[in-house]
């Protein structure tokens, strides 16, 4: 047999052994220090919370959305976006906290609040005055909304799913949103939507606004 090396005794770490020893003890210790006084810094999926998406009309700015949201007590915030630049798309979450009432409490609930605290104070004052945000408003709010403005507002064709006028003109609005990527751009658009009355488009026009966000998904997540 060939062999190349005999009595082969090569020393590649001398006495540092001893030193990668000590410090990876070292280490050790501190980071089983820094668990017991700190304890684990549990994402979402762990420690439970609320997960938000969001679509703009404008690219957003997210130094300016963590302000908002900062300043709106909802407690640790962690805003990415997602998708590609052209979609203006945010994923805002938002982890459970220990107070009853806080950041941790019902999805819808906190869902409500960071929508709350995104809005412009032009779209607030508009929600002051009664007018319909469309981008933001689900299609229930739309129906309800213009069960009250629409005058007219008849039980449409009987049938298995009978309906207002105001149910049915909602349900063109929201299923055209949805065709559209979430959001209006202009109000004009409402005008030449199918099943939308012209007396609904008329009404959105005038009492209207489009808003600078929708509101694409709400995820809750419980920490068990």
């Amino acid at each position: 047999m060939l062999q190349v090396f005999t009595n082969t005794n090569l020393r590649l770490m001398w006495g540092t052994k001893y030193v990668f020893m000590v410090f990876s003890t070292l280490a050790m210790t501190v980071a089983i220090g820094a668990m017991v006084v700190r304890g684990f810094n549990y994402g979402i999926d762990f420690a439970g919370g609320t997960a938000v998406q969001v679509k703009f009309r404008q690219t957003p700015h997210v130094d300016e959305l963590r302000a908002e949201l900062n300043g709106a007590s909802l407690g640790d915030v962690n805003i990415q976006t997602i998708g590609e630049a052209a979609d203006n798309e945010v994923l805002i979450r938002i982890e459970q906290q220990a107070t009853p009432g806080a950041a941790g409490g019902e999805g819808g609930q906190i869902s409500g609040r960071i929508l709350a605290a995104l809005r412009t104070p032009e779209e607030r004052a508009a929600a002051q005055a009664g007018r319909l945000a469309l981008n933001m408003a689900s299609e229930t709010e739309i129906s309800e909304w213009l069960g009250t403005h629409l005058p007219g507002d008849t039980p449409g064709p009987e049938g298995p799913e009978k309906t207002t006028v105001s149910a049915a003109v909602s349900a063109a609005l929201v299923r055209y949103r949805t065709e559209h990527k979430g959001l209006f751009n202009d109000l004009s658009e409402v005008a030449s939507i199918p099943g939308v009355t012209p007396e609904a488009a008329a009404l959105l026009k005038q009492n209207a606004i489009l808003g600078s966000f929708t509101l694409r998904s709400v995820e809750f997540v419980g920490p068990t």
